[in-house]
C-alpha cells in the first residue's frame, strides 16, 4: 500500500502543478485548504500528506519571494502541515520565520508566526526550543519583552532546556527592547540551528543588529559634536574626516542613511540588511 501511495503521490502532484499553471495565479486558499479536513481524508497517509504539503509551502515561498508578490497563501499551507503531523517541527520553526520577517524577505505578519510556534511548544511540550523561539521571537518581532521574558521563564521549567535560559529571561526583561538583547537572542539561534535557512536567517539578523548598534552610537557621538561645537557636518564623510565617527557603512558595506537636520543614521533601503519596520 505504501509502494502504491509513493507511485501516486508524485503523479498527483504533478497533475495539481500542470492545473495549477494552466488556470493562472493562485487563488486564496485559506478557507479551502484545512488541515483538519485534510487529516480526515488522509487514509492513514497523513505523515506523507504532511511532508507533501510542507514541500509545497517551501516551493510557495520561494516563487512569491522571487516574484514579491505576497504570501497569501502561506499560512493555510504551513497549518495543514503542522495539522497532518504534530510533531513536524521544523514547520513551526521554519515557518515561523517565513511569516514573521518584513517584506521583502516574508510575510510581515509576526502574530500569526508567534502563534505557530505557540501551537507547535503546545503540541510538544518536551521540546524546550520551541518555546525558547516562542519567547525569542514574541521580544524581537512583536517588540514585547514582558512577554517573551515570560515565555523564556516558562521554556527554562520544560526538562532538558539549558541553564542560563533564565537569565536570558532576566535580561530581556531588564533591557526591555536594547539592541543588544535583541543581537544575543540571534546569536543563540545562530548556535542552536543547523545550516539552512533558519541559520542563514539568524546570520543576516545578527548583521542587522550589529549595523544598528553601529548607527545608534554614531547617533550620540554626533550628538555630542553637536552640543560640543553647535553644528553638524552635512554627510557622513565629513564627519569621519573630522574624527566624529570612524566608519560610515553598514556590515553590507553600504553607506548609511543620514540626515543632518535630525543627526539621524539610519540602515539604507539600498542595503541588503534593510529591513521595513
Amino acid at each position: 500500500m505504501l509502494l502504491l501511495a509513493a507511485g501516486i503521490v508524485p503523479a498527483a502532484q504533478s497533475r495539481v502543478d500542470q492545473e495549477r499553471i494552466a488556470m493562472g495565479p493562485e487563488p486564496d486558499v485559506s478557507s479551502v485548504w484545512t488541515g483538519r479536513v485534510v487529516k480526515a481524508l488522509s487514509f492513514g497517509f497523513s505523515d506523507l500528506l504532511a511532508d507533501l504539503y510542507w514541500m509545497r509551502a517551501i516551493q510557495y515561498y520561494g516563487t512569491q519571494k522571487l516574484a514579491g508578490t505576497g504570501f497569501a497563501n502561506l499560512s493555510p499551507l504551513l497549518e495543514t502541515a503542522a495539522e497532518l503531523d504534530h510533531r513536524f517541527s521544523i514547520v513551526y520553526r521554519y515557518g515561523a520565520v517565513f511569516l514573521s520577517e518584513q517584506s521583502p524577505i516574508g510575510a510581515g505578519q509576526p502574530e500569526m508566526g508567534v502563534a505557530l510556534l505557540a501551537k507547535g511548544a503546545d503540541r510538544n511540550p518536551g521540546d524546550w526550543r520551541l518555546r525558547q523561539e516562542q519567547g525569542l521571537f514574541t521580544f524581537f518581532y512583536l517588540n514585547d519583552s514582558g512577554r517573551g521574558a515570560e515565555i523564556l521563564q516558562k521554556a527554562s521549567r520544560v526538562p532538558g532546556a539549558p541553564d542560563w535560559m533564565a537569565a536570558l529571561a532576566a535580561q530581556i526583561l531588564s533591557r526591555g527592547g536594547e539592541l543588544e538583547a535583541a543581537l544575543n537572542m540571534w546569536l543563540i539561534i545562530r548556535e542552536q540551528s543547523e545550516p539552512g535557512i533558519l541559520r542563514e536567517n539568524a546570520g543576516d539578523q545578527i548583521k542587522i543588529m550589529r549595523s544598528r548598534i553601529l548607527a545608534r552610537d554614531m547617533m550620540k557621538a554626533i550628538k555630542a559634536h553637536r552640543e560640543r561645537t553647535g553644528e553638524t557636518p552635512p554627510t557622513l564623510a565629513a564627519l569621519r574626516r573630522a574624527g566624529v565617527v570612524r566608519g560610515t557603512t553598514d556590515l553590507a558595506g553600504i553607506e548609511f542613511d543620514f540626515d543632518p537636520e535630525t543627526d539621524t543614521v539610519t540602515i539604507s533601503r539600498h542595503s541588503p540588511l534593510w529591513r521595513r519596520n
